[in-house]
Order: C-alpha cells, then sequence, then structure tokens
C-alpha cells in the first residue's frame, strides 16, 4: 500500500524514480521495489521520501490529500457562498409561498364576495371550500 502510494504520488508530481532517489540518496532499484511492495521502507527513509515529494507523512502512508490553509481556505469560501445561495433560495420560496398564500385568501374573499358585487354573472368554477390560508405549498 505505501509502495502504491509513493508511485502514485511520484507520478502525480511527474517525478522518475531515479530523481526521487537522487533526491533521497536511495538507490533507483531501492525506490522500484518500494513502488512494488517487494520492500517495505524504514520511518526515517519514509519520511525523507515524503519530504523529496513535499508531501505529508499521512499523505504518504493514506494516499489522501490533506488541504492546506488556503486550500482549506478556499473550501470553506466555497461552502458559505453554497449556504448563502440557499438560504436566498429558501427566502424566495418562503417569498412565493407567502405570495400564494395570499392570493389563495384574496381569491376567496372575492368569491364569498362575488354573488354580492355581481349578482348577475354565473360563475363557471366551483369554490373549493377545503382551502385555508397556509394551505399553499410548494
Amino acid at each position: 500500500m505505501i509502495g502504491n502510494n509513493i508511485k502514485k504520488i511520484r507520478e502525480e508530481k511527474r517525478m522518475t524514480q531515479k530523481v526521487l532517489a537522487d533526491k533521497t540518496n536511495l538507490t533507483k532499484r531501492t525506490i522500484l521495489n518500494y513502488e512494488a511492495g517487494d520492500r517495505q521502507p524504514k520511518y526515517s527513509t519514509l519520511e525523507d521520501i515524503a519530504k523529496a515529494l513535499e508531501v505529508s507523512m499521512t499523505e504518504m502512508v493514506t494516499g489522501e490529500k490533506l488541504l492546506s490553509d488556503g486550500d482549506l481556505e478556499t473550501y470553506v469560501c466555497g461552502l458559505t457562498l453554497e449556504i448563502n445561495s440557499r438560504e436566498t433560495e429558501i427566502k424566495n420560496l418562503d417569498t412565493k409561498i407567502y405570495m400564494l398564500n395570499w392570493d389563495v385568501k384574496w381569491m376567496k374573499e372575492l368569491r364569498d364576495n362575488l354573488d354580492e358585487l355581481c349578482p348577475d354573472i354565473e360563475v363557471p368554477f366551483e369554490y373549493e371550500e377545503s382551502i385555508d390560508e397556509g394551505d399553499v405549498m410548494l
């Protein structure tokens, strides 16, 4: 597993086995053996490899990248923007629901008073008695 991580990180950095070997005072064959899983590096050697590859020991061992301070700040800012966007969407939906509820209330009042306002006009729609303010949902 560590060998796979060494190889993966080395290739991501576009570094040859020879260059990594030179940076760590190891032989190319030793790097090859680590990457193939034929040998396991000592902890101090793994630290040297991590330093040469410019990664943390955690990334070297687990293969998972840790966020730098700048990357973490960018990630948090992105999440904040996403949250703000969602809050705006929710406020817009709340406004739409309020407006629909107001429309329903207005239509109820209009229907209640329609006979009084226009006694000679026949209304072509049925009035739904069960609609109350607050019944409109998206």
